[in-house]
């Protein structure tokens, strides 16, 4: 038999396996076929995700066995090849940053993370970025594990908690490299950038401080929550009794909530 048509056997029954077909997307990849329930359980556990009727490597997840997702898709892929494997090594050290970012919140945090916005520190605005923190969402909690991150940390809602950066050097390491994006010399920039606003979220964190004390002092109960807006600011508090509610409505304007302090009386 001449090796052309071997090799033109090899790739028949490579096809007649594969489970899965390429996209343009290096690292995405569509079902060869409608795959049986066993099929689909063994690309999962390969560390592939499934959405949206596509299979993705996540390159985001520290918890990925690269070599044991690539060995698989060597198997299982209809004409993957060394170069396929190449430009997925690739992108897989383009999201180290984000990998170890995501490490290093998740052990902070003691729980596995799905996400991470870093996207105050990137547009430098936003409550957030005032306070020194960024976000990020855990996968799913039981309720015993909400409850004791809504202890530690900023509970933000629809499932994401604010972690603040300036208390952790290892944090600020990676965060700087996300923002650095791989560059040394931006790496390092991020990193005294990102000191410099930490000093400045200190300071914002002093002064609100300040202003719970005074609200505390001067009506008996200490703001949950405080935010600046123009010429006020919006002060939310614990569950109010009844009379406490009024008196505080009858000084401050009441909305949606919140009360409305004028700057002007600090």
């Amino acid at each position: 038999m001449s090796s052309q048509l071997k090799k033109r056997e090899n790739v028949q029954r490579s096809a007649g396996q594969a489970l899965l077909v390429k996209t343009l997307m290096a690292g995405v990849f569509k079902p060869a076929r409608r795959l049986s329930e066993e099929e689909f359980k063994r690309v999962l556990e390969a560390g592939i995700e499934y959405s949206s009727g596509l299979f993705a490597i996540p390159f985001h997840d520290p918890d990925l066995d690269i070599g044991k997702a690539i060995a698989f898709l060597e198997q299982h892929v209809e004409g993957f090849t060394s170069d396929d494997a190449r430009k997925i090594m690739e992108e897989w050290k383009r999201a180290e940053p984000s990998r170890e970012l995501k490490r290093v919140v998740s052990e902070i945090a003691g729980v596995r993370v799905e996400k991470v916005d870093v996207s105050p520190f990137k547009h430098l605005q936003g409550e957030l970025f005032k306070r020194g923190e960024i976000s990020f969402r855990p996968v799913r909690l039981s309720s015993e594990e909400f409850e004791r991150l809504r202890k530690r940390f900023r509970y933000l809602g629809d499932g994401w908690f604010a972690i603040s950066v300036c208390g952790s050097e290892e944090l600020r390491q990676a965060l700087a490299k996300v923002l650095g994006e791989g560059n040394p010399v931006w790496t390092r920039t991020s990193l005294e950038n990102i000191a410099e606003y930490c000093s400045l979220a200190e300071a914002e964190a002093e002064k609100f401080e300040k202003i719970k004390k005074t609200i505390r002092e001067k009506h008996g109960v200490e703001p949950t929550h405080i935010e600046e807006e123009r010429d006020y600011y919006v002060v939310k508090f614990p569950l109010l009794g009844t009379e406490k509610f009024k008196e505080l409505a009858k000084i401050y304007k009441y909305k949606q909530g919140k009360f409305y302090i004028e700057k002007s009386g600090f």
